[in-house]
């Protein structure tokens, strides 16, 4: 008996570690271990121990993360391609500034040029808005560019170097998927596909306070251990309707307990199974909030 917790213990620590490294250098690797799916006590006991994070399905082709602590952008692409920006975000050390909200938006307007009546009619270049008047955008000249990637530097936007600004511009459209985090967030971003959606089922975001109620109280669940109460349902954005300004709360790992309470009929269940653990058994492209592949 002792032997079995020691193993699930250096089991739990293994994966911890592991998918940190992943999230640290970006890569895409293949990884299979060899765990036997069964119905015994000790598969049981092994899958309410795994690291379980609230699962946002992603419908269009790409979405934006942005990661505040490393200061840059990465464009997500479904067929596993993507970019990676150099970015300086929001800092509340210089006047008049706020940092960059960490959230789940999605992109709300898009404009090869806008005006900040805010600072002095100061031209905005390919504006790409997520969260009301906070958006990516470049500027006239590049002497901001020398900051880009090192630190935050802005009112609240998310500046972005001109050529870049375009390259991501052309990419996306009104109702695109963002995620924006500092630390290793709760809620992660997997693409899926259309056939996944059960329309009497799940749940497809908008800016209802029905679904913002919703997503509260969803987060409060994982941080209490029960996850079992969210698998009812499963959670989408289908990269066309934008979000309201605010957005959903995006969540922290940190705050994820070591173990959830699942029903033992569906641990039991292969389909619950294959949902829990594919970030052992699968591909994962992590960095930004991919810890899954579907």
């Amino acid at each position: 008996m002792a032997l079995r917790y020691i193993i699930l213990i250096v089991i739990f620590v293994w994966s911890f570690f592991f998918i940190d490294s992943i999230i640290t250098t970006g890569t895409v690797t293949d990884v299979k271990p060899k765990f036997i799916i069964g119905n015994s006590s000790f598969d049981n006991t092994f899958y309410q121990f795994l690291p379980n994070y609230d699962t946002i399905y992603i419908l269009s082709d790409v979405y934006i993360a942005i990661k505040l602590s490393e200061q840059k952008a990465i464009l997500y692409k479904r067929n596993g391609d993507s970019l990676i920006f150099p970015i300086s975000s929001g800092s509340a050390k210089i006047s008049k500034g706020m940092e960059t909200p960490e959230g789940i938006y999605t992109v709300q307007s898009r404009y090869k040029q806008a005006i900040s009546k805010q600072f002095n009619n100061a031209k905005l270049f390919n504006w790409i808005g997520f969260n009301g008047n906070i958006g990516f955008h470049g500027l006239e000249g590049t002497s901001y560019e020398r900051l880009l990637g090192l630190r935050p530097s802005s009112h609240g936007c998310v500046r972005i170097s001109n050529r870049d600004g375009e390259l991501l511009y052309n990419e996306i459209k009104i109702g695109t998927p963002v995620i924006v985090y500092k630390e290793l967030p709760a809620r992660i971003f997997v693409f899926a596909e259309k056939t996944l959606f059960k329309p009497n089922q799940d749940i497809l975001l908008s800016s209802s306070k029905k679904d913002f109620v919703y997503m509260k109280n969803r987060l409060k669940n994982l941080y209490d251990g029960n996850i079992k109460f969210n698998l009812h349902s499963k959670v989408f954005l289908d990269g066309e309707t934008p979000l309201k300004k605010g957005g959903f709360e995006v969540g922290s790992s940190a705050k994820l307990p070591l173990r959830q309470d699942l029903p033992q009929f569906l641990i039991k269940a292969s389909t619950v199974i294959s949902d829990r653990i594919k970030m052992l058994n699968y591909p994962i492209v992590i960095d930004s909030s991919v810890f899954a592949m579907d």
